[in-house]
């Protein structure tokens, strides 16, 4: 007798984020709009944020998949990219933090993925920069979770 493995379509992004937060069921839908935060970094910049719990970052792996070519909004930056499914439920294209970032992109800046070797790339905040006719930044700018745009990188 030979056995054949059922064949399951892959769990959603909500199945997902019910499976990684088992215990906290009454909190799921905070745990929810907590995910599309982090999703909307990624989103953003094709890269993971820094500092994450193990919860998030497994969610993170299984919405999203490596690819070659460059994913940030920008254009420049390559790493992961979410897959459409999970940006159409999360509704990342309505997120404030992605609106504010493609208004910004369409304004001539860049996306900064890094400040230095030991510094932090924490999913509420994203530094973007501008251009000057010689190559060098001299404006640079961040944008928070919620959409607000500050001047500099504090």
């Amino acid at each position: 007798m030979q056995f054949e493995p059922r064949k399951r379509k892959p769990l959603s992004v909500r199945a997902l984020i019910k499976w990684a937060y088992p215990f906290n069921r009454e909190r799921w839908a905070d745990h929810f709009s907590r995910m599309a935060d982090r999703a909307a970094y990624m989103f953003i910049t094709g890269s993971y944020p820094s500092h994450l719990r193990p919860e998030a970052t497994s969610i993170l792996r299984n919405i999203s998949l490596d690819f070659r070519r460059p994913v940030s909004l920008d254009g420049r930056l390559m790493g992961r990219r979410l897959r459409d499914e999970a940006v159409s439920e999360l509704s990342l294209e309505q997120h404030p933090m992605v609106k504010a970032v493609r208004n910004k992109i369409e304004e001539a800046y860049r996306i900064e993925t890094s400040r230095g070797p030991n510094t932090r790339r924490n999913f509420h905040k994203i530094f973007m920069f501008k251009l000057h006719s010689n190559q060098m930044t001299y404006h640079k700018i961040t944008i928070s979770i919620d959409g607000a745009v500050k001047d500099g990188w504090a």
